[in-house]
């Protein structure tokens, strides 16, 4: 699940309320393979998720939280970081994956800043 205050489905950039999606993860090798241009995205830091139905996260929503719940308790899995664009709107092509920085992959990085 992401939220936050991004273009919404008509590309407005203002919108008055934080809107919420859900966008399940895909494996890197689908993400890579629905489009060579993730390759310049994508890392072994990052992960694709998205349903290419129209729906997403978009321009505004950069540097929000991927949240997942498990065993009743909400966790931060990814951040929102890019997207392919699409030619016709010049906006995020929400037809296709998005891409997230993966926060597991910095937590040995986090705790460290936590205890200092």
């Amino acid at each position: 699940t992401v939220v936050g205050w991004g273009r919404d489905e008509f590309f407005n950039e203002y919108v008055p309320e934080p809107r919420e999606v859900k966008m399940p993860v895909v494996s890197q090798e689908d993400c890579l393979r629905s489009d060579e241009r993730f390759l310049a995205l994508t890392s072994t830091r990052t992960f694709c998720a998205g349903t290419r139905n129209g729906t997403g996260a978009c321009t505004g929503d950069s540097g929000g939280g991927f949240v997942v719940k498990q065993n009743g308790r909400w966790t931060l899995r990814g951040i929102v970081s890019s997207a392919l664009q699409d030619s016709r709107t010049k906006s995020c092509d929400l037809n296709n994956y998005m891409v997230f920085s993966d926060v597991g992959s910095f937590n040995r990085w986090i705790q460290n800043v936590l205890v200092r």
